[in-house]
């Protein structure tokens, strides 16, 4: 997972934590998760549809 910091280089807009809970590769689910690796499960701040549940915890 990359850094704070390198997520700032990135110039994203969305929060690291935001990012941070949309990483597949580090989910729990993300074997069940219909999601996984979609743009639609990111932030609509950035184009997604925010549909990644960990995005509502």
């Amino acid at each position: 997972m990359i850094t704070k910091e390198q997520f700032k280089k990135m110039e994203l807009e969305m929060t690291y934590e935001e990012w941070k809970a949309c990483y597949c590769p580090e989910c729990s689910n993300k074997d069940n998760c219909p999601y996984c690796k979609s743009h639609s499960r990111f932030p609509q701040s950035i184009g997604g549809k925010a549909l990644c549940p960990n995005l509502n915890k």
